[in-house]
């Protein structure tokens, strides 16, 4: 039974960073072929490098869309791997898509939306609960624009609503206290205004998703 597979291979062809869809352009796709196990049947350890070499190849997919999207520089293109990681679930990719928090989905002659909403990074971001809700609290600090801000509210109040969402700000801000309590003073100022500017947020987020009245 070990030796027993479904009889199926799901192919995927990943289009090139250039080749969504253009026919001006080369074509740079990789083909990706996944050979699903029946795991009903699979023996450890004598089907082990098969199923491990399922996850490799999962891994190497996700590493192809990453390398395109940075690569990319026509926005529609990004939009659409952006979504095809978020249905991966790619938590890889969590800091490259809070880079790009922002980014617009293609609008087709006003027609077409895309299959998301939007903004596919904070979709994307949305599905990967913590791991997204953590590259967004060490990015706030630092982002100035005020978009960009409030894309990164959105997350946090969609996957932890607006009650716990204060309080990840605060578990956060203790990390941060409890990580650099040991360091000298010079050392830890510039931790001192992490702290500040993610208080600062919170206040944000506090006056963009209000609690309701009790």
């Amino acid at each position: 039974m070990s030796e027993r597979f479904f009889p199926f291979a799901i192919m995927l062809a990943i289009c090139g960073a250039v080749a969504f869809g253009t026919n001006d352009v080369p074509d740079h796709s990789q083909q990706f072929t996944f050979v699903v196990p029946d795991f009903r049947g699979v023996k450890f350890p004598q089907d082990r490098n098969r199923i491990l070499g399922l996850a490799r190849t999962h891994q190497q997919l996700v590493l192809h869309l990453m390398t395109e999207l940075r690569e990319s520089e026509d926005p529609n293109q990004k939009a659409y791997i952006v979504q095809v990681l978020g249905s991966f679930h790619a938590t890889e990719a969590t800091d490259q898509l809070v880079e790009i928090i922002d980014l617009k989905s293609p609008d087709t002659e006003g027609q077409i939306r895309a299959l998301w909403g939007d903004y596919p990074a904070v979709e994307a971001l949305v599905t990967f609960h913590a791991y997204g809700i953590g590259s967004i609290l060490r990015a706030l600090p630092t982002e100035a624009k005020p978009l960009r801000r409030r894309l990164m509210f959105d997350v946090i109040e969609q996957v932890e609503g607006p009650k716990i969402g204060r309080m990840v700000f605060d578990r956060r801000i203790e990390q941060i206290q409890k990580d650099n309590q040991r360091k000298p003073l010079k050392d830890y100022v510039p931790f001192l205004e992490e702290i500040k500017a993610l208080q600062a947020a919170k206040a944000e987020f506090e006056k963009q998703f209000p609690l309701p009245p009790p």
